[in-house]
C-alpha cells in the first residue's frame, strides 16, 4: 500500500513539476518552511516544504509547460557567483568525505544553504512578471494571517484553537 501511495505521489509531483508554473510550488514551499523539522509531528513522513521547493526547482530546470513561453535563463555575474558557491560547498563536502553521510548532506543542502542558493539562482525564472509576484505576495500574506492568528490565539490563552498543537507545548 505504501509503495502504491508513494508511486502515486511521485507521479503527482512529476506532473506538477512538468505542468505547473514554478511560482506555485516555490511559494507554497517557502510558506511551508514554518513547519520545518516538525513534519513528523504533523503526520508526514517527509518534509513537504523541501519537497515543494524541489518540485519548484525541477519545474524551472525542465521548463514547465506552463512557463515555456519565457525567455531562456541568462547567466550573468551574480548567477556565476551563486554557481561557484554551490560548487565550492559540494567540493568541500567531497574533500572532507561527508558526501556519503545523510545527516551531513542534509546540513549541506539546508543549513549551509545550497537550497537557498539554488532558489536565488532560479528566482529570475520563477518571478517573471507581476502575476508571479502577486501569487508569491498573496501566499506570504496568507502565511502572515495564519501566523498572526496563531500568535493572537496564544496570547488570549485559547490553546485549543491553535494548530498545530505542538506550538503551545512549552517543552
Amino acid at each position: 500500500f505504501e509503495v502504491v501511495v508513494g508511486g502515486l505521489a511521485l507521479d503527482a509531483l512529476v506532473y506538477l513539476a512538468w505542468h505547473a508554473h514554478p511560482i506555485w510550488p516555490v511559494s507554497f514551499g517557502l510558506a511551508a518552511t514554518v513547519f520545518s523539522s516538525h513534519w513528523g509531528e504533523l503526520g508526514f513522513p517527509i518534509p513537504l516544504d523541501r519537497l515543494l521547493l524541489g518540485v519548484g526547482l525541477a519545474s524551472v530546470i525542465f521548463r514547465a509547460s506552463a512557463s515555456k513561453r519565457r525567455e531562456p535563463f541568462r547567466f550573468g555575474i551574480p548567477a556565476l557567483f551563486l554557481i561557484l558557491a554551490i560548487l565550492w560547498t559540494l567540493g568541500s563536502a567531497i574533500t572532507v568525505g561527508t558526501v556519503t553521510n545523510t545527516i551531513a548532506m542534509y546540513s549541506l543542502l539546508d543549513r549551509i544553504g545550497v537550497v537557498p542558493l539554488l532558489l536565488l539562482l532560479a528566482a529570475p525564472a520563477v518571478f517573471r512578471g507581476a502575476r508571479q509576484v502577486g501569487i508569491f505576495l498573496g501566499t506570504m500574506v496568507g502565511l502572515g494571517l495564519y501566523l498572526g492568528t496563531t500568535a493572537l490565539l496564544e496570547t488570549l490563552k485559547l490553546s485549543a484553537l491553535v494548530w498545530p498543537s505542538y506550538i503551545t507545548d512549552p517543552s
